[in-house]
């Protein structure tokens, strides 16, 4: 991890995502709707629980991937 990059980019996302509008996904303007089910929300609740109680490293990790055109960045 680069130090100084980690902060600047974490604070720039929670900034973005601070601003998306949660609503139903047939509503204009919404860029995230429901969870399928009761218990697909439980089940986000818990995986949250379990990152944040053993310090967010934790598990197996998969880096966040953005594909373009066939090829990884």
């Amino acid at each position: 991890m680069q130090v100084g990059f980690y902060d600047d980019f974490a604070e720039r996302l929670a900034a973005k995502v601070r601003k998306m509008k949660v609503d139903n996904g047939f509503e204009p303007g919404a860029d995230t709707g429901p969870l399928i089910s009761q218990k697909a929300l439980a089940r986000v609740q818990e995986h949250i629980s379990d990152a944040v109680a053993k310090g967010r490293e934790c598990g197996l990790f998969f880096e966040p991937t953005v594909l373009m055109g066939g090829r990884w960045r």
